[in-house]
């Protein structure tokens, strides 16, 4: 979804297969992703963060279950990873001057500035 000069990357439950058509197609890096599958390590690849190169990923999800990093592909292309489990709801506003997100548990404020990609 582009709004407003913004990209946002709404990625739900998609899978594999889905993933695998996804990646096939020209990088398009995106201002927010929304993480797929409820943040599972099998969804949330290297391989997605490097195509996509968000600077804020969103994972709806509850508390890890597993010991695997489901933030490190995101973390090593510079994005911030914000769980709900930990940051509670997450509020994304499209502003003239950027993004503007925010989460209700940490209060945590981000502004997302356009950047030259």
């Amino acid at each position: 979804m582009t709004y407003a000069g913004r990209s946002l990357l709404l990625l739900g439950d998609l899978r594999e297969q889905g993933q695998r058509r996804l990646l096939s197609l020209p990088p398009i890096p995106v201002d927010v992703l929304q993480s797929p599958h409820h943040g599972s390590a099998a969804a949330n690849t290297a391989a997605l963060a490097q195509w996509a190169r968000p600077r804020i990923v969103i994972s709806s999800q509850g508390v890890p279950r597993t010991a695997a990093d489901v933030a490190k592909p995101y973390r090593e292309v510079g994005a911030e990873f914000l769980p709900t489990w930990l940051h509670g709801a997450v509020t994304v506003r499209v502003h003239e001057t950027g993004l503007v997100v925010e989460t209700y548990r940490s209060g945590e404020r981000f502004i997302v500035r356009p950047a030259a990609r």
